[in-house]
């Protein structure tokens, strides 16, 4: 299994384990402290991209590792993987004004 697929699962089950924790929580109101890590993700993904953000974002779209992001970019993999987290990339492109 390469990174491309491995990465393809965590997403889903990323997305399968929100979707379970907002019927748990439903069922069950003490479970809305395990929604702090959901309600993080969200507020992620709103953040507007920088300009190595964007580049970051455009990269993982085409399918490049973090390592070839970092030597692309002259960057270390690490900071790569911080941009991914802080942002919530990769994201769908959209138009820019």
């Amino acid at each position: 299994m390469n990174e491309q697929e491995r990465t393809g699962y965590e997403e889903l089950y990323r997305k399968c384990w929100e979707q379970q924790v907002k019927k748990d929580m439903a069922v069950n109101p003490r479970l809305r402290e395990i929604s702090r890590f959901i309600r993080r993700k969200e507020q992620r993904s709103k953040l507007e991209l920088t300009k190595k953000a964007t580049s970051v974002n455009r990269m993982l779209i085409r399918g490049m590792s973090t390592y070839s992001i970092g030597e692309a970019l002259d960057v270390s993999h690490r900071s790569i993987t911080q941009i991914k987290a802080r942002y919530g990339l990769p994201r769908e492109e959209t138009k820019e004004n």
